[in-house]
Order: C-alpha cells, then sequence, then structure tokens
C-alpha cells in the first residue's frame, strides 16, 4: 500500500488516465494532498509542549500566561510549560517572585514581608535585587528603562494580589573605589562630585 498521496494518486488511476500529463496532474493532486496531511499533522504536535516548534512553544507559554525568560533555553522553557501548574502554585508567595526574577537573568533577588521587618504592615514586603543582571553596566544609566518596566511587571504578576511591594530596589552598586580615585585632581585629593545615587527605587507597586 502506498504511504503517500502522490504514489497512491498515480498507483489507483485508471487506465485512461495511464499517459504522461495526467500522471503528472494525479501526482501533482497527491503531493498537495500530502502536504495538508503534513500541515495537520504539524498543527497537531503544536498543542503538545512536548512536541512544539520553537514558535509555538512561545505561545503555548503565553496561554499559560508565563512569560519566556531572558536568554531561557527551549528546553527550559518547554520543562516550565509542562509543569505550569506547579509554578503557578508558588504565585502569591516570595519564592514566586525570587522564581520568577531569576528565570528572567536575576539571581539575586531578596523579598522581605512583615514577619522579618516591623517596619512593614502586613499586607507590605519589600523587594532587593542585586547584579549580577542580564543587562551589560555597573552605573543607573546602563539600566534600561525596558528592564525596570519588566521587572515592576513581573512583581505585580506574581504578588499576591492583595499586597503592596512597598519599596522595590535595585542596587547597582555604580563606580568601584578605584574608578572613583581615578577621577580626583591630584595625588591625596578626592573627586568633588559626590558618589551619587547607586541604586533605583520604586514606592507602592500595587
Amino acid at each position: 500500500m502506498s504511504e503517500t498521496y502522490a504514489d497512491h494518486q498515480t498507483e489507483s488511476a485508471p487506465g485512461f488516465l495511464a499517459d504522461d500529463d495526467s500522471q503528472s496532474w494525479l501526482w501533482t493532486l497527491g503531493i498537495v494532498k500530502d502536504g495538508l496531511v503534513a500541515a495537520t499533522k504539524a498543527a497537531v504536535k503544536a498543542r503538545f509542549a512536548k512536541l512544539a516548534p520553537p514558535d509555538a512553544l512561545l505561545e503555548l507559554a503565553r496561554d499559560r500566561n508565563l512569560d519566556a525568560g531572558f536568554n531561557e533555553t527551549q528546553a527550559s522553557l518547554r520543562a516550565r510549560v509542562l509543569g505550569a501548574w506547579g509554578q503557578w502554585l508558588e504565585s502569591g508567595r516570595p519564592y514566586g517572585i525570587f522564581r520568577a526574577l531569576e528565570i528572567d537573568g536575576m539571581p539575586n533577588v531578596y523579598v522581605t514581608e512583615s514577619s522579618s521587618d516591623p517596619t512593614l504592615q502586613w499586607f507590605e514586603f519589600d523587594v532587593k535585587v542585586s547584579p549580577p543582571f542580564p543587562w551589560p553596566g555597573t552605573t543607573i544609566a546602563d539600566v534600561p528603562q525596558a528592564w525596570q518596566d519588566r521587572i515592576v511587571k513581573m512583581i505585580r504578576k506574581w504578588k499576591p494580589t492583595h499586597t503592596v511591594c512597598r519599596r522595590l530596589t535595585i542596587d547597582v552598586y555604580g563606580e568601584t573605589w578605584a574608578q572613583r580615585f581615578a577621577r580626583r585632581p591630584k595625588w591625596g585629593t578626592t573627586p568633588k562630585e559626590p558618589w551619587g545615587l547607586r541604586r533605583i527605587v520604586f514606592e507602592s507597586i500595587r
């Protein structure tokens, strides 16, 4: 039995369609049908995280309200799509915020709750993000606005609905001591310019 429509069309043709032109026409129709079969199979596979191609995998992640991390591998994203319910069980917890930012390339994230900081009310928490960062550079000017917005969006997405992030601090650190003293006008003096801001702070993220 033929495995493709292209072969089946030509092999099962009646005798009056045995000439070369008819056989070419039947083979072409078979190729079209084979293409439809391949497209149908691909469409079915696209709905399964284990089989989906890269572009479909991103759509599956969006269906589960997951964001692809910065430079995240396909294998990692595929595993998270498969375990989406497990990750969403962490939403509304400090670990959920930490994990979301870690996936995005920020491994040093600290979430402080009222149980460990008496200045926080029961519905408040603080978040501090420290280097290394997924973007290059070590000054405030090096922090892209898109990344600032992205971190705020992540916190809003994974925090408990009723809570408020009292303060988000992105510790940039700025210039080093060596860099600062390289700016001094002469030996034994210090630069006139102050250290300046070394962190970005957001207040009351709801």
